[in-house]
């Protein structure tokens, strides 16, 4: 199991903690694996700037390209669970 903190844009991120969104699509660059924990740090949909919101979620199912459709190198994930971790000045 390993950890990997990645970015996610602010319209995807609310999307993820209201449950809409329990799914990843990565570029494979970090060998992601079933049990894997994700943590999402929310970024700007704009500036790009870290808002220091964080998810943390685990990898329970992955389809690795070259099949359906997605292409060699490119992973979709399925997650479950986590938390979401807010600074003050969200609360």
């Amino acid at each position: 199991m390993t950890t990997h903190n990645i970015k996610c844009i602010h319209e995807l991120f609310e999307d993820k903690i209201i449950g809409n969104k329990p799914w990843e699509m990565r570029w494979n660059d970090r060998n992601y694996k079933v049990g894997d924990i994700l943590i999402q740090h929310e970024i700007g949909d704009t500036d790009l700037l870290y808002t220091g919101r964080t998810f943390n979620e685990t990898v329970i199912y992955m389809m690795e390209g070259p099949r359906y459709g997605l292409r060699e190198g490119w992973v979709i994930m399925t997650t479950f669970g986590g938390f979401l971790t807010t600074p003050e000045k969200f609360k």
